[in-house]
């Protein structure tokens, strides 16, 4: 059995992302710039054409603040579920596929891959849903101390087992990326025994990505408000556009470090020499 080098993987997917910068700027900027242009929008719009629901929420005139959001909202979340697909699907392939050297233009085209990533991505979110929501319900049905007493332990045991559930199907995205078929008791067999170490590799990837993102984005707002700019449009785009450059590195650290395990975990599976990057 394989087991995954934790830091030698998070090593290497910082140092490949690194090495390949120019390549990552190049596929990753359309997305940064929609998805930045976006959301900055979305929130400078908000505070101009309703300056008073940020101070006081339901202020809004004619009706609730959620039906005036709610259509930009969606539409929002489906552009960044799009733009972030593709990127993650072209990179897959950028560190898996020997010689494969993604372009732009294909990077930003929609196809069956991208529809069949998607849907995993959605459906292995249901299905950790469910299963930490069953778990969840039968530990505080069968806790002695009532429920009052176990809402804090069964929260802290859905955060657990979700991540842990994640990171065991998470091998579901290179093998989608490369047209690959796996269901999820393929992907529970290939990921036995690197369960908590495939979660460590992708938090250790993406979260100094988060912390650096928001730490840049408080200093940014602190500074928008204490010039008297955080209505203004440009301010919130400029916020938006530094938060999503950071989204996507984060998104590909966490996507070369997925793909740096699945490599070592199929070559292992075949008996093979674990070769940890293409």
């Amino acid at each position: 059995m394989t087991k995954l080098p934790v830091l030698v993987i998070a090593r290497l997917a910082y140092a490949y992302v690194w090495e390949n910068r120019r390549k990552f700027l190049a596929l990753a900027f359309p997305a940064i710039v929609v998805l930045g242009i976006t959301t900055g929008l979305f929130s400078g719009v908000l505070y101009l054409a309703f300056p008073g629901v940020v101070e006081s929420p339901g202020s809004a005139p004619g009706e609730s603040l959620e039906n005036v959001l709610a259509i930009p909202l969606i539409m929002t979340i489906l552009v960044a579920a799009a733009f972030l697909t593709m990127f993650a699907v072209a990179w897959h392939r950028h560190c898996l596929v020997a010689g494969e050297r993604p372009s732009v233009r294909n990077t930003l085209r929609w196809g069956a891959r991208q529809t069949r990533f998607l849907l995993t991505a959605i459906g292995l979110a249901v299905l950790v849903m469910i299963s930490t929501t069953a778990v969840v319900v039968v530990w505080v049905v069968l806790s002695p101390s009532g429920a009052s007493v176990s809402v804090l332990p069964a929260a802290l045991m859905a955060l657990v087992l979700s991540s842990y559930l994640y990171a065991r199907f998470s091998v579901l995205f290179p093998a989608t990326a490369l047209d690959r078929t796996m269901g999820v008791r393929d992907a529970w067999a290939m990921t036995k025994g690197n369960g908590w170490r495939l979660l460590a590799i992708v938090l250790m990837a993406m979260i100094p990505a988060s912390v650096a993102a928001t730490i840049v984005q408080l200093i940014l707002s602190g500074l928008a408000v204490a010039v008297g700019l955080e209505a203004a449009l440009t301010a919130n785009l400029l916020v938006a556009l530094v938060d999503q450059t950071f989204t996507l590195t984060g998104t590909a650290l966490g996507v070369t470090a997925l793909s740096i395990a699945y490599r070592a975990l199929e070559t292992g599976a075949r008996g093979g020499q674990v070769d940890l990057i293409a």
